[in-house]
């Protein structure tokens, strides 16, 4: 929805920052090995940008650390698409929000927050992440607790999907006005143009492949509209003892966040 705004463009998940960060502490010449290791990653077709452009575009400027590399990447992403502000839409960084508001201390972070029994169901059929409904109550419990937890200092806004799917032009306003956007109507239709912006993920060159295909099937529900459908399905596709074992072991959490437990 925001990636549909015409001054703001999100690319398809990323996932190297931490890894990319790594490489910077660690290698001899950090820059020219964080500038190799970001054009070779399995993702980077993703983005549309040549190599070799952004190579020369990063000499021309001579970006000198981590965050030098990373913002010209997603400015020249957003150039692509005509906008001239970026974001990230990667799941996993709600782990890893420090880190990223060290490189960049203007980001602000937004966090959408799920009835963790949806959550489960939602995750459970996939080919990564929990393979339990036990696994998936800690890995929600985690992620929910340590984006709340670095929430507490930096800049940063919690979403609740259910609030999001029910009531999206107030939730979308309140963000714009948060993030000094304009609230444009494109985003109330970002659906109609998800296909076009799913095309850009690429097959992964990864051991095994996992085509563009599998890719954006976890993605299918963006082509259409919020529906409230997805709202409570716990409630009648989980059994009395899945929906038990989950909040033996995330309840106080679900409680905290005002969910119904028990």
């Amino acid at each position: 929805m925001l990636d549909a705004h015409p001054d703001l463009a999100i690319p398809p998940e990323t996932h190297f920052i931490p890894w990319l960060g790594r490489i910077w502490d660690e290698a001899a010449h950090p820059h020219d090995a964080v500038i190799e290791a970001l054009v070779g990653h399995p993702r980077w077709p993703d983005f549309n940008i040549d190599a070799d452009r952004f190579r020369a575009r990063l000499a021309s400027v001579s970006a000198s650390t981590l965050a030098d590399v990373l913002r010209m990447f997603y400015s020249m992403y957003a150039e692509e698409h005509g906008k001239r502000r970026w974001g990230d839409k990667t799941p996993r960084y709600v782990l890893d929000m420090p880190m990223i508001a060290e490189l960049f201390p203007e980001a602000h972070f937004i966090h959408i927050i799920r009835d963790g029994r949806d959550a489960a169901l939602s995750v459970l059929p996939l080919w990564f992440g929990p393979r339990s409904v036990e696994e998936a109550a800690v890995w929600w419990k985690e992620r929910i607790e340590v984006g709340r937890r670095a929430g507490r200092t930096l800049p940063y806004t919690e979403v609740r999907y259910e609030d999001l799917v029910v009531n999206v032009q107030p939730e979308l306003q309140r963000l714009c006005g948060i993030l000094d956007l304009d609230f444009r109507r494109e985003m109330l239709t970002s659906h109609t143009r998800a296909s076009e912006r799913l095309s850009e993920e690429k097959d992964l060159p990864t051991s095994g492949g996992i085509s563009a295909g599998r890719r954006t099937q976890i993605h299918a529900r963006v082509r259409f509209a919020p529906d409230a459908r997805s709202i409570g399905r716990w409630r009648t596709e989980m059994t009395s003892r899945e929906r038990q074992r989950f909040e033996e072991l995330a309840g106080d959490t679900l409680e905290r966040l005002g969910y119904p437990v028990g």
